[in-house]
């Protein structure tokens, strides 16, 4: 990525964290059209959608992202995330796993733990909760990450154990 794109990128993130969409929308169209071959302006147009709370739409641009780059292990990690936010649970697994086998191929093991969960957490949400359960497994007891508030391992894991008790999804 060139310095003027990681140096714009940075600046739709700013907008976007002083909640100026309308300004770090356009700036990302710009930078779609004048960097068209790079995934990271679609990318990013991603997570000004998601920080809007319009997760279909980003959806659709990290989409994109992921067909001009399905190497980038960050892309599906965040797919994964924004089809857990509209529902769509079965679809999140299957981008968790996907970032599950990139971490192992490129042995970088940045988005694995995360990854792991939601994966847990997407399959305890279709209403599978012993794959849940399984998934889990391999989780460390200890983690803990940022869900519409603090969430754990231990926290899935009783939800989960819960609903198979109830015959209900977590």
């Amino acid at each position: 990525m060139s310095a003027q794109l990681s140096k714009r990128l940075e600046q739709v993130s700013e907008l976007a964290r002083k909640d100026q969409y309308e300004d770090a929308r356009r700036l990302c169209e710009e930078l779609i059209v004048e960097f068209a071959d790079d995934p990271e302006p679609h990318a990013k147009l991603a997570y000004v959608h998601a920080r809007e709370g319009k997760y279909a739409e980003a959806v659709t641009d990290i989409t994109r992202a992921i067909e001009l780059n399905s190497r980038e292990s960050d892309y599906f990690y965040s797919r994964g995330r924004y089809r857990l936010a509209i529902g769509e649970a079965d679809d999140a697994v299957t981008d968790f796993d996907q970032v599950i086998r990139l971490c192992a191929e490129y042995q970088n093991s940045y988005y694995l733990e995360p990854s792991r969960y939601f994966k847990a957490e997407a399959l305890a949400r279709a209403g599978r909760v012993e794959d849940a359960l399984l998934a889990l497994e391999p989780v460390s007891d200890d983690f803990e990450t940022w869900d519409n508030g603090l969430t754990s391992k231990r926290d899935l894991k009783r939800r989960c154990l819960a609903a198979k008790g109830q015959g209900k999804r977590p």
